[in-house]
């Protein structure tokens, strides 16, 4: 006989830095394919939680509630947020600038740096052309880009980089949430099976390396730094720049993505 899985149905992304949070079979899992269609599910109610976008979270604030203070961030380099350019960043003014359609938080950041922090006047749209001056990729894509894409674009910029060479503070990427009508106990087990996974991947985490470096076909010492740059666990120092940057991008003038 078929066990029942848990009431909570979980969006789960598919990429690398998420992987310290899978859940066990208990769970009632859907696996996703990037952080702003898991914000899309979120909002249409075909999901419970996630690790969702923080600037989604904040979005969705009225709805859903924040699982402890989990979620995915770095505290300077994060290797999987980066722009690929032509230029370097001093000539990005004017530049037209390709977004992956599976950002949400990324392009917030890149459009804050560049027009906020730099001034410029720089076009961003969704989706890549020939005529791109640069691309903002996410996730594995960002991790392993092909050699040929590398010299047509041979300049790369790790956002996350960027905000703490800007700010000095951690930037977070994305936040576990609940939706807030979920009983109390089924968040109270959520917030422990997490807990518990970050635990066995801590355990585990050189075979995961390994694992993970053998699918990216990655050396294993870049998957090692990428683990050692990610914060799951969010202290006072991400909170402080996740509220710098909430008030970045909602001051006057600012214009969204």
């Amino acid at each position: 006989m078929m066990a029942l899985r848990y009431p909570v149905r979980v969006g789960e992304l598919a990429y690398q830095n998420t992987v310290p949070f899978r859940l066990d079979g208990r769970w009632n899992t859907m696996p996703c394919l990037s952080p702003r269609l898991l914000a899309r599910w979120a909002e249409a109610g075909s999901i419970d939680a996630g690790v969702i976008p923080v600037v989604e979270a904040w979005r969705l604030e009225a709805d859903f509630e924040p699982v402890g203070q989990l979620g995915i961030a770095a505290r300077n380099r994060v290797l999987s947020v980066v722009l690929y350019s032509r230029k370097p960043w001093t000539e990005l003014d004017r530049a037209r600038i390709g977004l992956t359609d599976q950002t949400a938080t990324s392009a917030r950041l890149l459009h804050t740096l560049l027009t906020v922090r730099d001034g410029f006047q720089t076009s961003f749209r969704d989706g890549f052309r020939p005529t791109d001056d640069a691309r903002l990729l996410i996730g594995d894509a960002a991790l392993t880009p092909e050699p040929g894409f590398l010299r047509d674009f041979p300049h790369a910029f790790d956002l996350a980089e960027e905000w703490h060479r800007w700010q000095g503070t951690s930037f977070v990427f994305a936040r576990w949430m609940v939706r807030k009508s979920t009983p109390p106990y089924w968040k109270a087990l959520l917030e422990e099976a997490l807990e518990a996974s970050l635990e066995a991947f801590d355990r585990n985490r050189q075979n995961m390396c390994r694992q993970a470096a053998r699918a990216l076909r990655l050396p294993f010492s870049r998957l090692d730094e990428y683990y050692d740059g990610l914060v799951y666990r969010l202290t006072e120092n991400e909170r402080r720049g996740e509220a710098l940057f909430r008030d970045l991008i909602a001051g006057p003038g600012t214009v969204r993505v």
